[in-house]
């Protein structure tokens, strides 16, 4: 192999580490309501996602969404996208997430209560990661099953 093949083949590995070592979510994102679905008449009307790189793999998120009966909620965690379950306060006793890479700019997330999944999502960013629509199946405290589809637009930089 050449030497300029070899500086190639190192330069894109190096770039897909880079590409792939961060998590697309870091930055802030503003819920875009007109796009907002869900299957059982669920309805937001505004929500906030603040995602900080620790510098250290962890990640720490601050996510809000407003009802359009007024009630907030806000959830904080810190996390490492390996998949691995981490606690979550602000939200129900027991509530804890877990994300991992499941393809390019494509994450899963597992929200579970005292073990209990109740959302599944698929997390997929845009190619220019401005755009992060999430796909959820939930479980409502009723045992009721139903799906939503968030938009998010990016509001800053990563």
């Amino acid at each position: 192999m050449s030497r300029r093949c070899l500086l190639s083949a190192i330069f894109v590995v190096a770039m897909t580490c880079g590409l792939y070592g961060t998590d697309p979510v870091v930055g802030t994102w503003k819920l875009d309501a007109s796009h907002f679905k869900s299957s059982n008449g669920l309805s937001y009307v505004d929500g906030t996602i603040q995602a900080v790189d620790n510098g250290d793999g962890s990640l720490s998120l601050y996510y809000e969404r407003v009802k359009a009966d007024g009630t907030t909620i806000a959830l904080r965690y810190t996390y490492r996208a390996d998949g691995k379950d981490y606690p979550v306060s602000g939200g129900q006793s027991g509530l804890t997430v877990s994300r991992k890479a499941i393809g390019r700019n494509v994450f899963q997330t597992i929200w579970k209560v005292h073990g209990n999944v109740i959302t599944s999502s698929r997390n997929s960013y845009s190619k220019d990661l401005k755009t992060l629509t999430n796909r959820a199946d939930n479980v409502d405290e009723d045992g009721r099953r139903f799906t939503t589809v968030t938009v998010w637009t990016r509001k800053n930089s990563k």
